[in-house]
């Protein structure tokens, strides 16, 4: 992602899994799709699916790939040694960032401009009070060509198109895990 070159931009935190399609969901498949985070994580449902781009599970718990159960986008740990696998929310693993300039880089094939999406995670934040972003895509500072979704330094979550943006009303001032 071009989005982490930019100080500041960075995550500080552990993040268990991330789910991207390539469509809006609907209201039914979005549970679905929760239900099955919540019940960690395998249904079949979700694998399955043609819209799943990408889906890393991080229950990979060794090595400098975290493997892409869609297939297409095996995401490569960048400024990241074998230390980066920790004890996930629920499950064997889950990746820790130093809020530096650690990442997964899944290439250039997830192409989400101009079409609906939707993306599914389980994260939990260590700093609080600054912003602290857990993905981005695209071309940063340019008004709706980047995308960036993670905490304000006012702890409300965002998800941002630069400039377009749409915060939560709650502030999440805990370090615990949330979906």
């Amino acid at each position: 992602t071009l989005d982490r070159a930019i100080a500041g931009r960075s995550w500080d935190g552990e993040i268990a899994e991330i789910v991207i399609y390539n469509q809006a969901l609907s209201d039914t498949d979005r549970q679905l799709v929760e239900n099955y985070l919540n019940q960690k994580w395998f249904m079949s449902q979700v694998s399955t699916d043609p819209s799943l781009i990408v889906n890393l599970k991080l229950d990979d718990g060794t090595g400098l790939l975290a493997q892409d159960s869609a297939g297409t986008s095996h995401g490569q740990l960048q400024h990241m040694g074998e230390d980066a696998w920790v004890e996930g929310r629920k499950g064997p693993s889950a990746l820790s960032f130093d809020g530096v300039d650690d990442q997964v880089y899944c290439g250039s094939n997830v192409e989400l401009a101009g079409k609906s999406f939707s993306v599914m995670l389980w994260a939990r934040h260590e700093r609080t009070f600054e912003d602290n972003f857990i993905v981005g895509h695209g071309e940063p500072g340019i008004k709706n060509k980047g995308l960036h979704m993670g905490f304000r330094s006012d702890e409300r979550f965002t998800f941002d198109f630069w400039h377009n943006t749409l915060n939560s009303d709650r502030a999440y001032t805990d370090t615990d895990w949330h979906y």
